[in-house]
């Protein structure tokens, strides 16, 4: 790596951790099992840069709510009625896991946090969810990535076992991914 990169590691893990997520989190495990970084700082970071924009989309989402012609216009459009109010009363009953679920859901996550602040979830049981869910889905990820640069020198591409290894965490990632539907579906199915 260039040595200027190496020098400001931490810094543009911040500033990258604070933009996108997931892959930071895996490619920072990956930089753990490479010796590029310390686990406890990268790690402490990650989470700090997952909690920061759940805090800022929250606030927005309280400010909107206090916008009388922002509850107007969403009880008077179908689309957002229809999808609004069930995640309103998931928001109310289980933050963590609709928290665990937004940061899942890639590319909707903002939106979804948005809508824990429309739905007036308390600010410490937001707080709560926001750090349990970063620290154990951030943590998972990071592990991923340590696991993934630990077995690349024990891995011997030409024997085949590389794609398996990459499928099993593929279908693992997608079995998690229909049990978080499924549960979805079950507690909107139950209001």
């Amino acid at each position: 790596m260039p040595h200027f990169i190496l020098a400001q590691s931490y810094l543009l893990l911040a500033i990258l951790a604070l933009l996108e997520g997931p892959f930071v989190a895996i490619a920072c495990g990956v930089g753990v099992g490479l010796g590029y970084f310390n686990p406890l700082a990268a790690y402490g970071i990650l989470v700090a840069g997952s909690i920061i924009p759940d805090f800022f989309y929250y606030s927005i989402g309280r400010y909107a709510r206090s916008i009388p012609a922002v509850e107007r216009f969403a009880l008077r459009t179908r689309l957002i009625r229809e999808v609004y109010l069930p995640l309103k009363e998931l928001w109310r009953e289980s933050p963590l896991f609709m928290l665990a679920l937004g940061k899942l859901a890639y590319g909707i996550t903002p939106p979804i946090t948005i809508t824990s602040g429309l739905a007036e979830v308390p600010l410490p049981r937001f707080a709560y969810a926001s750090f349990l869910a970063g620290t154990i889905l951030y943590g998972a990820l990071g592990c991923l990535g340590f696991l993934l640069a630990r077995l690349y020198g024990f891995v011997d591409l030409k024997t085949g076992a590389a794609p398996y290894l990459v499928g099993a965490a593929g279908l693992g990632c997608f079995a998690l991914l229909v049990f978080l539907m499924r549960a979805a579906r079950r507690r909107l199915g139950r209001g």
